[in-house]
C-alpha cells in the first residue's frame, strides 16, 4: 500500500474508533470546559481583561487537552494490542505516524470549535478579527502540538510514569508552537493581519521540522 493510502487507512480507523466510542469528548470537552470556567473566574468578570487573555487561556487548554486526547489514543492502542500489530505489520512506520497525527488534529479541531464557542459564550467575547487567521492558527498550533506529543506518546506509553514523562518531554519543545499560535490568534483576533504572517510562516516551519521528525524517527521509538 502507498504512503498516504496508508495514512488514509489509519487516520479513518482512529476517527472511526473516536466516532464509536467519542472518547476524547467524554474526556477533554469536560475537562476544557471546567479549565476555561476556572481561568475566567481566577481573572475576574471585568471584559477588558478576559478578552485580551482569552487567546492564551484557550491554548493552555488546548495544550493539556492535546496531551490527554494523544495519551489516551496511544493507551487504547496498547491495550488493545494493536501497537504489536503495527509493529509487526509491513506498513510504513512514517505512515502510521502521520496517520494518528491527522487524526488526532481532526479530533482536537473539534473540540477547539466547541470550545472557542464557550470561551466566546464564557468571557462575552466580541470577535471582530479575520477568521481565515484564526482559523489558520488553530490549524498549525494544533498540528504542530500532536506532532510532538504523538512522537513522545510512543515512547512512553509502555511506561508505567507515563502520565509524568509525556508533559516532561514534550512541554520544553512546545514552547515555540505555544507562543507562535497565542501571538497569531490574538492578532487574528483583533484583525492584524500582517504581523500575524510571521508568527503563522513560524508555526509552518515548526510543523515541518517535527512532522519530519516524527515520520523518521517514529519506528524507533515505537521499537524502544
Amino acid at each position: 500500500m502507498s504512503f498516504f493510502g496508508t495514512v488514509a487507512l489509519v487516520a479513518s480507523k482512529d476517527l472511526r474508533a473516536e466516532v464509536r466510542g467519542r472518547h476524547a469528548f467524554n474526556l477533554l470537552l469536560p475537562f476544557a470546559g471546567a479549565t476555561l470556567i476556572v481561568f475566567g473566574l481566577a481573572l475576574g468578570p471585568g471584559k477588558d481583561v478576559l478578552q485580551p487573555a482569552a487567546p492564551a487561556l484557550l491554548w493552555v487548554t488546548i495544550l493539556f487537552s492535546t496531551l490527554l486526547g494523544v495519551r489516551r489514543s496511544f493507551e487504547m492502542e496498547d491495550e488493545d494490542g494493536a501497537l504489536d500489530g503495527l509493529l509487526m505489520s509491513a506498513a510504513d512506520m512514517g505512515a502510521i505516524y502521520t496517520g494518528k497525527v491527522v487524526a488526532l488534529v481532526i479530533s482536537l479541531l473539534a473540540l477547539e470549535a466547541v470550545a472557542g464557542l464557550l470561551a466566546v459564550v464564557l468571557f462575552d467575547l466580541t470577535v471582530a478579527g479575520h477568521p481565515l487567521v484564526l482559523v489558520g492558527s488553530m490549524i498549525l498550533g494544533t498540528l504542530g502540538l500532536v506532532s510532538v506529543a504523538c512522537l513522545f506518546a510512543a515512547l512512553v506509553v509502555r511506561s508505567r510514569a507515563r502520565e509524568a514523562l509525556l508533559p516532561v518531554l514534550v512541554f520544553p519543545l512546545v514552547v515555540p508552537v505555544t507562543l507562535g499560535a497565542i501571538k497569531t490568534s490574538s492578532l487574528g483576533f483583533i484583525g492584524v493581519v500582517g504581523q500575524a504572517r510571521s508568527w503563522s510562516l513560524l508555526l509552518i516551519a515548526f510543523d515541518a521540522v517535527f512532522l519530519s521528525a516524527g515520520t523518521l524517527l517514529f519506528a524507533s521509538m515505537m521499537e524502544d
